[in-house]
């Protein structure tokens, strides 16, 4: 395959040892071949989903704070919430057998 079309663009000094270090960590000869395989299988929907993405996370920050409430409220420790978490995790099996 001819490649004749060239790509450039600035970095900082710390972004290009950050570039070549990540190169050299995943066995590529050379950056421009990880940069070429990273810009090439790279997923773009993540770049158009950021907003999304963080919406998510914040809705999940949320729901942890919430969950937090919740538990401090009934006096439920980290050890209460792990048995609970062990005694409902085979509960769809458990409900199987019983009909």
């Amino acid at each position: 395959m001819n490649k004749d079309k060239t790509i450039a663009f600035r970095v900082t000094d710390r972004e290009y040892e950050s570039i070549k270090r990540k190169s050299k960590d995943f066995g590529f000869n050379s950056v421009s071949l990880y940069a070429r395989k990273k810009m090439l299988t790279d997923k773009d929907e993540y770049l158009s989903n950021v907003s999304k993405i963080r919406e998510l996370y914040n809705h999940l920050a949320q729901l942890e704070m919430e969950f937090e409430t919740i538990k401090n409220e009934a006096g439920l420790s980290e050890y209460d919430i792990l048995g609970y978490e062990r005694e409902f995790a085979n509960i769809e099996e458990d409900l199987k057998n019983v009909k």
